[in-house]
């Protein structure tokens, strides 16, 4: 019987073997994939009922609290591309993941 760990177990060991092929050093799992895809969706301008339905969260609150520290993340990215945009006008660089005018 094919179980949701067994199936999540096998996918782990298949991602981590195309990692190793590709040369990637990073890990790679199912977890890293998932905060992943998570991460580009918020980052892209995803509202956050959509990310919950993409993650399968019957709960709002459970994908308010993954995404919470994505979110904080951001916040700190823009304030130190505030403060140096005050102290050096001239240098501007994009966000990874984020549009940039």
């Amino acid at each position: 019987m094919v179980t949701i760990q067994n199936l999540t177990k096998t996918t782990n060991k298949w991602m981590k073997n195309i990692f190793k092929e590709l040369g990637y050093s990073a890990n790679s799992s199912t977890i890293v994939a998932r905060h992943s895809f998570s991460t580009h969706m918020l980052y892209e301008g995803a509202t956050k009922e959509l990310i919950q339905e993409s993650l399968g969260h019957q709960n709002t609150k459970i994908t308010e609290n993954y995404l919470a520290s994505f979110e904080k993340s951001v916040v700190k990215e823009f304030a130190t591309r505030l403060a140096a945009f005050r102290d050096e006008p001239a240098i501007r660089k994009p966000v990874k993941g984020i549009l940039s005018i």
